[in-house]
This record gives structure tokens, C-alpha cells and sequence, in this order.
């Protein structure tokens, strides 16, 4: 399905006819849009106050955007998504800073007989012929690699390489920089290489991602791309190292650096006793892709088969698969996660993920006794894991349903995320096998009988 030309030439002609360069005093009960600028003062006011305000100089109109013109904004952009390319690639900002574009030039000479045509070629195809592939790189923090590691699209770089490849390629452009004198201007271009090579030295690892997007999508799917990677290798992070070591790594607004924190408990009676706690969060050691950790992620962790899932399109990976990549993604960012508790919930959705085919209801009795059955062939020690699972699954609906986060402790965390990384491990080795996700929970429920 494609979208209708015809309703889009009507949406924008609602556009054009509810736009104006007369700015009044604007109402602060009217939906409106301001295009910016010819460096106009205006005026906004509501029923107890009135705020005048400037708009920023650009060299075009100040135009204004009303009532039905605003709402078929919406609507154009919603018949345009009705093509699945646009839909995946293109962001709603982007088509709306198109047709900003394209009524700051062309207002107040557009002509009705020629919509279809100006519509086209003024709008649609400068959106079409900016979807294209970019490579976007994203610094990775509190880590350090040997070499390169490749998952799926997404490639962990050193600074090195970036250095080999961005900063060249940024000189041997035509960049053009504002400026009175030549000297000026070149002082400016070489603020702007400074700017980019200290960007690049604050971070000893990229991800260097490729992906088809529109321009304006290009950060946003790369960024969740890179998300995605390191989730798959963060989430192994205690296979590599101890708790205590907290080797956390990731992207620059997550919260990954080293801090300290003081709790001093008094007691006032008459012994005076007091005790005082140093606690340090966030990193603090680096997660190290060296040849060794990356061998122990290949033999212990499967990291040949998540190389290969990541390797393939969305919809060419069977449910399985796809299932894998989401219970990294909870099992890796709860790993990062500040607190305790959502720590704890991310390892939760990991394990229910894996044991909860879809369609299925999620209950107490299947989470425990699956976790169970998959995690033992012992009797006793299954129903010791059942009675604890119990109390953990109390804990997840409690957290879940009546949003109580106060009962969640770090022995809970630490079995949780035992669990999950196990449980990770052993479907990883069932996809390698060919399982789908279905007979991966059957052969788990299969053991009630043996």
C-alpha cells in the first residue's frame, strides 16, 4: 500500500491556506505552529498573562501556522507513512522539517494548477533521495578491545580507526565556515576539526554503525543498533568478571562511571556505636575485549551464534532467535541498571522472555517450575529452586502490580541474574542445534516426566 497524491496535495493545500505572515497577538487556547525567522517579535498571552518573545533570524519569513493547518501537519505525514520505506526509514521530524522548508520558500507563490507537481518534487522527493547508507560512529564508554569485533552491523572500533577514517575525510571536504577575513574563516574551520578530533580522543572505543535511514532517522537507528550489540556482550559480563569488579560498559547516556558514596548509621544510646559505609557504583574497572575474554565469550557464551543472528535481517531470524536478542537486551541492560531493583526486573524479563512461549499466559507455576525443570536434573535441589523462585516471582509481581520496590535485595538480584545468564546460555545452544522456540520450552517441560 502507497500513499494517495491526490489526499496529499489536499493536506497541503489545508497547510498553505491556514499559514500566514501576519503575526498578531497569539492566543494561547489556538493550536499553532511559528516558523522561524525574520527576527519578529511576537506576542503570546492567555487569560492571566502575556509573554513577547523573538524569533531567530534565518533569512526566511516568519510565518505562522493555525488550527487545520497544524492538525493536516499530522495527517499528511500519516498518509505519507502508508509507503512501508518512508514508514521505516523516514522520522516524523524529518517530513515535517521538509514541508517547513518548503512553505518558507515558496510562500505566497504557489500555484493550485501545479500542486501535484510542487508536492513531488518539493516535499516527496528531497525525502526519498535522503534515505540512503550511513556509517554513524558512537563512542562505547569503559571499554577497551584488542581488535575489531563485528556483530551483525554494528563494528567495535578502536580511536585509532576512527582517527584513520573521519578526521581525513572531514579535511578533504569542501566545508564551507562563516567569516569576515580568510584568516577568520580558517580559524573557524579548524575550531570545528579541533571540536571533532577532541570528540574522538574523549573515547578509546566506537561503535561504528551502518544502517539505511533517512537522514534525520541516521543517529536514532544507528544509536539503537549499538544498543543492541553491547547489550549482547554486557550481558555476560560476570561470566568475564566479579560482581564486585563492576566492569560496566556502554553508551555515553547510560550511567557507567565510578562514583563514591558515604552512609553513616548512628546509634545514640548509650554506647554510641556508629558504623560507616563506603559504597562505590557505576565502573570501576574497564570490560576489556582482549583475545582472552573474547575467546571465553566464543566457548562459554555462544558468541559465534549471536554473530550470526545479529548478522541477519529481523525478519529472516526464526522466533527462536529473535527471542535470544531480546532476552539480551533485558539481561544486558539490567547489568547496567543504577538500582537494585531495576536490576532485578531487567533479569526477570530475560527469564520470562525465554520460558513463556508467546501467546502464553505468564503464571507463578509455569515461571517456576520451567525454571526449574531447566536449571536441574537434581529432585531436591529442584523444589529448593521452586521455593526460592516462588519468593522471587512475589517479589516480581509485587514490583509489577503494585509498584513495591522495597523488598528487593541483592541476594535476590544475584540469583536472578544466575538464572538468566544460565538459562541465555543453554537456548543459545539449542538455537546452534535448530530448536525453535517452541520445542526449546516443550523439551523443558518434558522433564516433569522422566
Amino acid at each position: 500500500m502507497s500513499y494517495n497524491l491526490f489526499r496529499l496535495c489536499e493536506l497541503f493545500k489545508y497547510i498553505y491556506d491556514n499559514t500566514t505572515d501576519t503575526i498578531g497577538n497569539i492566543k494561547g487556547y489556538r493550536r499553532i505552529k511559528i516558523l522561524g525567522g525574520a527576527g519578529t517579535m511576537i506576542q503570546m498571552s492567555n487569560e492571566s498573562k502575556t509573554v513577547t518573545m523573538k524569533v531567530p533570524e534565518n533569512g526566511n519569513k516568519t510565518l505562522q501556522i493555525i488550527n487545520e493547518g497544524v492538525d493536516s501537519i499530522d495527517l499528511f505525514i500519516d498518509e505519507l507513512f502508508k509507503e512501508e520505506e518512508i514508514k521505516t526509514y523516514v522520522s516524523r521530524s524529518g517530513i515535517e522539517k521538509q514541508i517547513d522548508k518548503a512553505l518558507q520558500e515558496n510562500f505566497g507563490q504557489l500555484k493550485v494548477d501545479s500542486l501535484e507537481s510542487f508536492v513531488k518534487t518539493t516535499i516527496i522527493k528531497p525525502i526519498r533521495s535522503n534515505i540512503r547508507t550511513w556509517v554513524v560512529y558512537i563512542p562505547i564508554v569503559n571499554l577497551n578491545i584488542e581488535k575489531d569485533l563485528q556483530l551483525g552491523d554494528v563494528v567495535f572500533v578502536s580511536k585509532e580507526t576512527i582517527n584513520n577514517e573521519v578526521y581525513p575525510f572531514l579535511e578533504k571536504r569542501h566545508l564551507l565556515f562563516s567569516g569576515e577575513t580568510e584568516e577568520e574563516i580558517q580559524g573557524n574551520r579548524n575550531a570545528f576539526l579541533g571540536q571533532v578530533q577532541k570528540a574522538i580522543n574523549d573515547s578509546q572505543v566506537f561503535a561504528k554503525v551502518t544502517c539505511k535511514s533517512h537522514s534525520s532517522n541516521a543517529e536514532a537507528i544507528a544509536t539503537n543498533k549499538a544498543f543492541v550489540a553491547i547489550n549482547c556482550i554486557r550481558a555476560f559480563t560476570h561470566i568475564l568478571y566479579s560482581i564486585s569488579q563492576r566492569a560496566l560498559c556502554g553508551l555515553p547516556q547510560e550511567t557507567t562511571d565510578n562514583r563514591l558514596s558515604t552512609t553513616i548509621s548512628l546509634d545514640y544510646n548509650e554506647e554510641y556505636q556508629f558504623h560507616i559505609n563506603y559504597s562505590k557504583h557505576g565502573a570501576v574497572l574497564p570490560f576489556v575485549l582482549n583475545s582472552n575474554n573474547v575467546e571465553k565469550l566464543r566457548n562459554k557464551c555462544y558468541l559465534e551464534k549471536i554473530q550470526e543472528v545479529l548478522a541477519k535481517p529481523y525478519k529472516e531470524r526464526n522466533c527462536l532467535e529473535n527471542i535470544l536478542i531480546d532476552s539480551l537486551q533485558a539481561l544486558g541492560k539490567g547489568v547496567v541498571a543504577p538500582t537494585t531493583d531495576m536490576r532485578f526486573i531487567g533479569y526477570i524479563m530475560c527469564i520470562e522472555r525465554l520460558l513463556i512461549k508467546d501467546g502464553e499466559e505468564t503464571t507463578k507455576e509455569k515461571f517456576t517450575d520451567r525454571l526449574a525443570l531447566a536449571l536441574t536434573d537434581n529432585v531436591e535441589k529442584r523444589l529448593k529452586l521452586v521455593a526460592r523462585a516462588n519468593e522471587i516471582y512475589n517479589k516480581r509481581s509485587r514490583m509489577v502490580h503494585a509498584a513495591s520496590f522495597y523488598d528487593i535485595f541483592e541476594e535476590d538480584e544475584f540469583a536472578a541474574e544466575n538464572w538468566a545468564i544460565n538459562l541465555v546460555i543453554m537456548a543459545l545452544g539449542k538455537s546452534k542445534e535448530g530448536y525453535s522456540h517452541g520445542q526449546f520450552c516443550d523439551e523443558i517441560n518434558k522433564k516433569k516426566y522422566i
